[in-house]
């Protein structure tokens, strides 16, 4: 599921290096336009996402409607593998293939409680790992349903947290 999750980056942020890699430049952390108190977790690690998607077809990606908008498209990028390689390194250099551009919001459910939008990328997607996440379609979580979230958080390389309940 991890793999099926990629972080939303400004387009500008990506520079080509050679014919099918490329560079992300990054930003110190901060929280509301301050650097982190001592002790904050992950203080260290650098931030370049502003949202975060993940797969749900072949050439489809989901995310918050507030994230993204038909206009949003040529400036964006769905960059798959902003992870950390251990507690102190990003990855901060990607294949072509890690790489994707929205060509069409598919669908945008605005804000509130259906907060969505369903945006097409440019190929369809083969990003290490990545694979087509299955979506509820009917019913609703439960409680005491276990649950988990995968994401980029304040911008940070994707975080996975699971074991907790409704």
């Amino acid at each position: 599921w991890a793999a099926s999750t990629c972080a939303i980056v400004g387009a500008s942020d990506l520079t080509e290096v050679g014919g099918d890699s490329y560079s992300l430049s990054t930003y110190s952390y901060m929280v509301s336009g301050y650097p982190p108190c001592s002790g904050e977790p992950f203080a260290g690690q650098p931030t370049a996402a502003f949202c975060t998607a993940f797969m749900v077809g072949e050439d489809l990606v989901a995310t918050a409607g507030h994230c993204v908008t038909e206009d949003d498209l040529p400036y964006i990028r769905f960059l798959f593998g902003f992870d950390m390689q251990d507690a102190a390194t990003p990855v901060l250099s990607f294949s072509a293939n890690q790489v994707y551009t929205g060509i069409e919001v598919v669908h945008h459910g605005g804000t509130g409680d259906f907060d969505h939008a369903v945006v097409r990328v440019d190929r369809a997607i083969v990003a290490p790992g990545a694979a087509i996440l299955p979506l509820r379609r009917t019913g609703a979580v439960g409680l005491s349903e276990n649950i988990g979230v995968i994401g980029h958080p304040s911008g940070l390389p994707k975080k996975i947290a699971f074991g907790a309940t409704t």
